[in-house]
């Protein structure tokens, strides 16, 4: 993980981050503070990197739009709440959001996300975890 870190962080060029590197990452996984480093055309290849690299788009269907994510994770990360939640995370509530169009349901995956991140030891409902995506229902 440090490894990918610096690597994201050389390609940042100019930008830098002030604060602590660990920071950038939350149990293993880059969080909201890397996210909010990006640009929108790094927000965009890192979105498209992870749905070929996970698998998501056969998940989320091919015709999904990396926009549409990108958009979605910077509504997750608007709240100052998020900043610690993994990228991942927010990303699984995106999905969730572009197949269900629910904005409430979006906001109810996040406030779930930031309880867990603030009580990791807490049991949640199958699919909530953060290490976990929510259930996806095409």
């Amino acid at each position: 993980m440090r490894k990918l870190i610096i690597i994201f962080g050389l390609a940042l060029g100019s930008q830098s981050w002030q604060g602590d590197p660990a920071k950038l990452s939350t149990n293993g996984y880059l969080n909201g503070r890397f996210w909010a480093m990006l640009d929108k055309n790094q927000r965009t290849v890192y979105v498209a990197g992870f749905l070929d690299g996970t698998d998501a788009r056969k998940v989320v269907g091919e015709s999904i739009r990396e926009a549409v994510i990108v958009r979605f994770v910077n509504e997750f990360f608007d709240e100052p709440a998020t900043e610690a939640v993994p990228i991942r995370s927010a990303m699984f509530c995106a999905f969730d959001r572009t197949w269900s169009g629910d904005a409430n349901k979006f906001s109810a995956c996040r406030v779930r996300v930031i309880e867990e991140l603030r009580n990791p030891a807490k049991e949640s409902p199958a699919g909530t975890r953060l290490d976990t995506p929510p259930p996806i229902k095409p």
